[in-house]
């Protein structure tokens, strides 16, 4: 809590999950279901948090995005879905 006189503000630490950090990697041709699905499921559990996907081209499956997460793309970042369906 941050205090400024007699006001203060509560400043909430907001966590952040970048997906190389589960194992992507931004080659293009890999699928990266798995990796992605973890990143979005840890800050659903914690209530608020940010997923991010840095500089790559990431393949990936379904994904099902969550309340209270943020899914951000940096920039050169794109998120490529699989052509086959049982992806």
């Amino acid at each position: 809590m941050l205090c400024f006189g007699t006001f203060s503000l509560l400043v909430q630490s907001t966590q952040y999950s970048l997906i190389i950090s589960y194992g992507a990697s931004g080659d293009g041709t890999t699928l990266h279901t798995a990796a992605i699905r973890p990143a979005i499921d840890e800050p659903t559990q914690s209530g608020d948090g940010r997923v991010v996907v840095p500089m790559g081209r990431f393949l990936t499956g379904s994904i099902v995005l969550k309340n209270n997460v943020h899914f951000f793309l940096q920039d050169s970042a794109a998120l490529l879905g699989s052509p086959n369906p049982r992806d």
